[in-house]
Parts: C-alpha cells; structure tokens; sequence
C-alpha cells in the first residue's frame, strides 16, 4: 500500500525560498491588476482564473517535480499558494472574497485531514489542500476535492500498476471500507520502505487544481 502518516519537509534551500516568494510576489501583482475594482463578486470570469493561473500554474510544476523526486512538498512553495490565494480573493471581493478565501482553506484542511487521519496520505499533502482551498474559496472547495479524490485514485493506480502491487491495493483499499462499519476500526498502514512505492498526492493536488481551475466560467 502506498499509504503513509507524513513526509519530511525539511532540507529546503534558499532558492526555494526565492521561487516561492517571486511567485507570491507575480500572482498579487496580477490579481491587483487585473482584479482591482473589475471583479467584486469573482471566484468567476476571465480575471479570476488568470490571475490564479499565475499563481497555481508555475506552483504545479515546482511541486510536482519535487514530489514525484523527492517525496516530499517544501512548506514555502504550500506558504506560497495560501498567501497568493488570500490576495488574489481579495483583491477580487474585497472582505467577502477574503473571508471566502479564509473559509475555503478551513474547509479543505477539515476534508483532507479526514483522510490523513485513515492514513490515506501525509500531513504536507493536507498542508497543500487547505493553501489551495485559500485559493478556490468555500463554495468551489467541495467540487475541487471530488476532482482531487478522482485524480489521486487514478495517480494510485497507476503507481500499483507500475510497482505490481494491485492486488495488495486493491485488498488494503477493502480493508478501509470494512473499517467504517459498525464496531470495526480503519486499519493504518505503514510507510514502504521504497519510496517509489508512496503516492505523490501533491501531484494529485496540484492537478486537481489545475483542473478545477480550467473549468470554471470564462
């Protein structure tokens, strides 16, 4: 099983602290010009998802090179995406969006850290959803973690097909299901001790958002 409690996030360098600043920097940049005073009641229009396509877009790739390499998600690029996320709502809401932006991020670590605590994925990986939620907001959140849900299932399989080890996924993701009923316990799985074994859901993440973001309404 590709299941595991938590990943280190220790290590990072100065040039990630440089990336994740600059893309901070880029994406306010853009939501202030191309959201100030144009687009009070956004997450919608052409605005929006361009000015967060700044911000996620540049992110993806960094953290999903990271994580497919390194198993694990540096906390400035997850410090990043909330920060960009909390500018650009606001600055296409005004408090409403930032209040939104608040409640997406909260929202969304409630809803990944129920799946932590079955030990389906790390605590970066719940650090990452609740940045992204910042972006999405309350009302988009609920779409963007089914879409998150569907990509990291097809991620997981992927890796089982890769490494061989269907069946035993296929038997622990059972195990999880017989778990929630009455009078049974969700069993916890332990890390593989090969990493290329461990699922990069950051990856799942940052597509989810990618897709989510591309179908919002021009």
């Amino acid at each position: 099983m590709s299941y595991r409690p938590g990943r280190s996030t220790t290590g990072i360098s100065g040039n990630e602290y440089a990336l994740a600043s600059l893309l901070a920097a880029a994406a306010s940049a853009a939501s202030v010009a191309l959201l100030g005073g144009h687009a009070p009641n956004a997450p919608e229009g052409w605005r929006f998802v361009t000015a967060a396509a700044a911000l996620l877009l540049p992110l993806a790739a960094l953290i999903t090179y990271h994580d497919v390499r390194y198993r694990r998600i540096p906390n400035p690029f997850v410090l990043s995406a909330l920060s960009g996320g909390l500018v650009i709502n606001a600055a296409a809401g005004g408090g409403g969006g930032l209040l939104s932006a608040l409640g997406g991020c909260a929202l969304a670590f409630a809803l990944m850290f129920g799946l932590h605590l079955f030990g389906a994925m790390g605590a970066g990986d719940v650090k990452l959803f609740a940045a992204v939620g910042a972006l999405f907001g309350t009302r988009l959140v609920p779409s963007l973690f089914l879409v998150v849900l569907v990509t990291g299932g097809v991620l997981a399989l992927l890796t089982a097909l890769r490494s061989g080890s269907v069946r035993a996924t296929m038997l622990g993701v059972l195990r999880i299901f017989l778990g929630l009923l009455p009078g049974r316990s969700i069993p916890r799985f332990p890390v593989p001790e090969d990493r290329s074994l461990i699922v990069p859901y950051g990856v799942a993440i940052m597509t989810g958002g990618v897709i989510t973001l591309a179908l919002l309404p021009a």
